[in-house]
This record gives C-alpha cells, sequence and structure tokens, in this order.
C-alpha cells in the first residue's frame, strides 16, 4: 500500500519535472513563444521555480529565462508577475545554506 502512494507521488514529480523541460523547449523556439504566453506558461512556471525538487526549479528557470529574452514585453511580464524576486529569493536562499555550512 505504501509503495502504490509513494509511486503516485514519483510520478507526479516526473510529470513536473517533464512539464518545465518541454516549456524551456518550447519557449527557445521562436514560433511557440506567444502560444506559450496565450496558454499561461509564465503562471505555471512561477509555481514550478519554487518547487520542492530542485531539478525541476532549475529547469523552471531555464524556460523562464528563455521566454524572457525572445521579447522585452514578456521579460516586462516577467517582473510584474514577481518571477525576477522569486528567482532571486530562492537563489540567495541556497547560497546562504552553501555558505553557512
Amino acid at each position: 500500500m505504501a509503495r502504490a502512494v509513494q509511486l503516485v507521488f514519483d510520478q507526479y514529480r516526473i510529470q513536473r519535472n517533464a512539464f518545465a523541460q518541454s516549456m524551456a523547449e518550447y519557449a527557445q523556439k521562436p514560433e511557440y513563444v506567444q502560444q506559450l504566453i496565450q496558454q499561461g506558461a509564465i503562471v505555471l512556471l512561477r509555481n514550478l521555480l519554487t518547487d520542492s525538487s530542485q531539478a525541476i526549479q532549475q529547469n523552471a528557470a531555464i524556460a523562464v529565462g528563455r521566454l524572457a529574452g525572445q521579447d522585452p514585453k514578456i521579460a516586462e511580464l516577467m517582473i510584474k508577475q514577481d518571477i525576477i524576486r522569486i528567482l532571486l529569493y530562492f537563489n540567495m536562499d541556497k547560497t546562504n545554506v552553501r555558505f553557512n555550512n
């Protein structure tokens, strides 16, 4: 029984990571950028930036960076969505952990 529950959580983590990786791949292709924005990728990626998995956070950060690099208006939207603050906060938090140990 406990194994079945663990399997569900593992699948959930795998799918979140696959989503973040796919977003990072599509975000580097200009022909997909507007559709990603229209589908709400920024809000979804913002949530993944605070995921408990560091790999998912990193993939989401790559996707966000690639999207922001496509168009200054998208970068401005990222600022309005508070993504810069989230990136800085979580990055500083990890840096402090490394230096304090």
